[in-house]
């Protein structure tokens, strides 16, 4: 689960730019395959809700968890 503040920020490849904000991991995950934008989004964490809040590669487990929601079958 999610720490309170912390949220997914779907973006860009190339300039880091947002395209969407989610609670979950999962839904940053669905967000991606359903728009088949594998190979120009990416996912970071983004510690605080304001807009400006700085934000960060996943870790470890986050991007596990990333991989897992978008190639389930990987992982059976």
């Amino acid at each position: 689960m999610s720490r309170p503040g912390l949220r997914y920020v779907v973006v860009t490849r190339q300039s880091n730019l947002p395209v969407q904000h989610f609670a979950t991991i999962e839904g940053a995950a669905d967000k991606i395959v359903r728009e088949r934008a594998l190979a120009i989004w990416t996912v970071l964490a983004q510690e605080g809700l304001e807009a400006s809040a700085p934000m960060r590669k996943l870790n470890l487990a986050e991007r596990k968890r990333l991989e897992k929601a978008m190639f389930p079958s990987l992982f059976e």
